[in-house]
């Protein structure tokens, strides 16, 4: 842990440095003093440079929708993998649209509505309940601009999981150790020997709650965070994310090894356990993807979220549902899909 806490504090300052340039540019002189905010596509600017908004891009309006999409999702009880999927297309596409605006204007110039509401009808034709719409013939043509290359991309991919597209590749393998089960069924009686009560919470808790993009958001508005930075922290936790869902259905479907109350019926279970292979673990490999994330985006909050993201995964263990191995396995496929997306990110940096 250590080791990972001096390696995220390294980037701290480039970090900083970096979400300063928005500021510091709005100031500047015709010529920029950074090439520019990231984007995951890249642009034609002749158009939106010759155009221009009275509005500008904020996070209430973002919020706004935010609300109305949980809403939504809560009445349609829309599936955990549907909404990961829907909110790294939006995350992303916001991103980019704020960040083209931005490099090309030096200003958050625009409306996001009408980018939220293709995305949101490519997903869900039939939502409804959007925020009241604020747009203008600029935000009309950076919202065209930008779902383009995403709307392609999506046009590629198909609903099961497997056939989703990574946004990096390759994405990495995690081989089962070839320990036996009786082997690991003891390890993992334990480890479960005398869990206390707060390990049984910790076990409710994780299995029912959606918590890291919920989290992140909460923090980032009790700390200031910059609009330029939460929009570049959201994109990139739900594409680790939805390259870290690709990478353990994959695996589960490849190793389809049971899980402990299937192999001993008689095991008491914290929670209903899961009908999916056991192998490896997805709270884990999610909880140590987002921790590395977090880490490399806040790292003086690093020890906070790696204690969250280890909890995550032993809470597997506390409520019976996963094996040793499921965890570690897990554990070490999210660093690795972390790795490479921090990797690519500090090089646009």
């Amino acid at each position: 842990m250590n080791k990972k806490r001096l390696f995220y504090a390294s980037l701290a300052l480039l970090l900083i440095a970096f979400f300063s340039f928005p500021y510091f540019q709005a100031n500047a002189g015709p010529r920029p003093l950074f090439p520019g905010l990231p984007t995951e596509f890249v642009y034609p600017t002749d158009k939106i440079a010759s155009a221009h908004s009275t509005q500008l891009i904020s996070e209430a309006r973002l919020e706004a929708w935010n609300e109305a999409l949980e809403h939504y999702f809560q009445k349609h009880q829309v599936g955990f993998a549907a909404r990961l999927r829907f909110y790294t297309y939006l995350f992303s596409a916001q991103q980019d649209a704020a960040y083209l605006s931005y490099n090309v204007h030096r200003c958050f110039f625009g409306s996001l509505d009408p980018l939220n509401a293709r995305v949101v009808h490519a997903f869900f034709p039939g939502f409804q309940g959007a925020p009241i719409g604020v747009s203008d013939a600029y935000s009309e043509l950076l919202a065209t601009t930008v779902w383009k290359p995403y709307e392609a991309r999506l046009a590629q991919e198909k609903s099961p999981i497997l056939d989703w597209e990574p946004w990096i590749t390759p994405l990495p393998h995690t081989p089962p150790p070839k320990e036996t089960s009786e082997g690991q069924m003891k390890e993992l009686e334990a480890i479960r020997g005398e869990l206390t009560e707060k390990q049984k919470e910790s076990a409710r808790f994780w299995a029912k709650r959606e918590f890291w993009v919920d989290c992140i958001q909460q923090y980032m508005r009790e700390t200031g965070t910059s609009f330029a930075k939460q929009l570049l922290v959201r994109s990139t936790l739900m594409r680790v994310r939805y390259d870290t869902l690709i990478a353990i259905t994959r695996d589960k479907v490849e190793y389809d090894m049971p899980r402990p109350g299937k192999v001993n019926p008689q095991m008491t279970l914290l929670i209903e356990e899961p009908d999916s292979p056991s192998y490896p673990s997805g709270h884990a490999a999610f909880g140590s993807a987002a921790s590395d994330v977090l880490c490399f985006f806040f790292p003086n909050e690093c020890t906070r979220w790696c204690e969250l993201g280890y909890e995550v995964g032993a809470s597997r263990l506390w409520a019976g549902v996963h094996f040793p191995q499921d965890v570690n396995a897990g554990r070490e496929l999210g660093n690795q899909v972390a790795e490479q997306f921090i990797t690519q990110l500090s090089s646009k940096l």
